[in-house]
């Protein structure tokens, strides 16, 4: 899902008594949609919001979802650092009903250490999205961030943060870390001892959790994980002084747990819900918090993780069937959408059509 580590693969696995397709894939790296942060930013209407002119919903009934937690990821700069897409991406969060995002976060290094860049532009995206009601988290991930050997780097891009968000006055700062490590897309996890790499990347977890709460014990830590970390004996780890499926001990380390739950079907066997079941039922029982995830960039070799080259309408209703599947379920957080490049152009409105035989 990193878009610095494009990725796109599929095996079927059997978990539990079922055959379930794996996907392990991140964001392809494609040019950014750019557009004026003066055009209004509208969802595509669907049964139950009023449509407007051009077909597209009247203004002020544009959420996606009425009363959903939903959060998105933004990996790209350009929305950080250029003022008009900045702007740009709080209007549409704010007309689209997003209270989240998940900010990629980039480094100076001067004399080895790390700084947190584009300071300034921080600040003013966190006071804009502040005034919205939109919380900001630092994202950051790679595939090899969790292994032993990266550690020391993973917290030091860590500490900078932390010190950027320590200088910060009260409210100011990060709501959280969002941390998307990916080790399957690695070449050791293909060839080496899964249990070894797992235990690993459960120690830095750890690490990254002592540090942040030890600056700041009201940021919270999300990790995004794979439906598939559970249902095989190589993915049971001992770690703490328990075993369990690395789902599990991520569960116990975070805040809450982004699953990459990369279904069109939102229900039934083989859906967003399906796949979810066994970390929902852990998180019932550990009062965790579960965020389910729905996919929008490009994925030609498997159509039904995607919603990319669906009508917006499509992706809205999936949102709000998947909300109302689990509403008042207590592990269940919230949804958040993959991600705002890809996502932004399905819900902005299409310019009406015009008729070129009347044009001079």
């Amino acid at each position: 899902m990193n878009e610095r580590f494009p990725f796109d693969r599929t095996e079927v696995l059997r978990l539990g008594g079922k055959a379930r397709t794996l996907c392990a894939l991140a964001a392809l790296a494609v040019l950014p949609v750019v557009a004026s942060a003066a055009s209004p930013v509208t969802a595509v209407a669907t049964d139950s919001t009023p449509v407007g002119e051009n077909g597209v919903a009247s203004a002020g009934e544009t959420l996606i979802a009425p009363g959903a937690n939903l959060g998105m990821w933004v990996w790209r700069a350009e929305p950080l650092s250029d003022p008009q897409e900045r702007e740009a991406l709080i209007a549409f969060c704010r007309e689209l009903g997003i209270s989240r995002i998940f900010v990629q976060v980039r480094f100076d290094k001067e004399a080895g250490a790390y700084q947190l860049s584009n300071t300034e532009d921080w600040v003013a995206l966190m006071a804009m999205a502040r005034e919205a009601g939109i919380s900001v988290e630092a994202l950051d991930g790679a595939g090899d961030m969790g292994f032993a050997a990266n550690r020391a780097d993973t917290l030091a891009r860590l500490d900078a943060v932390l010190a950027f968000h320590a200088a910060q006055p009260d409210e100011a700062g990060f709501s959280g870390f969002h941390y998307d490590i990916e080790p399957y897309v690695t070449k050791r996890w293909k060839t080496s001892d899964k249990k070894q790499v797992a235990l690993e990347l459960l120690e830095t977890m750890r690490a990254i959790d002592d540090k942040v709460k030890a600056v700041d014990p009201e940021l919270t830590i999300t990790h995004d994980i794979p439906f598939w970390y559970n249902g095989r004996e190589e993915l049971a780890v001992e770690f703490g002084g328990s075993t369990k499926f690395l789902d599990e001990h991520i569960q116990d380390l975070s805040d809450g747990i982004g699953i990459m739950s990369y279904r069109t079907k939102m229900t039934g066997g083989n859906s967003v819900v399906d796949i979810s079941s066994e970390e929902l039922d852990y998180a019932r029982q550990t009062g965790g918090s579960v965020y389910l995830s729905l996919e929008t960039v490009t994925l030609d070799e498997t159509p039904s993780i995607t919603f990319h080259g669906r009508e917006g309408s499509e992706l809205i209703a999936a949102v709000r069937e998947l909300n109302a599947a689990l509403a008042g379920d207590p592990a269940f957080a919230g949804i958040n959408l993959h991600c705002y490049r890809t996502l932004r152009p399905m819900l902005e409105p299409k310019p009406p059509a015009t008729d070129s035989a009347s044009e001079g």
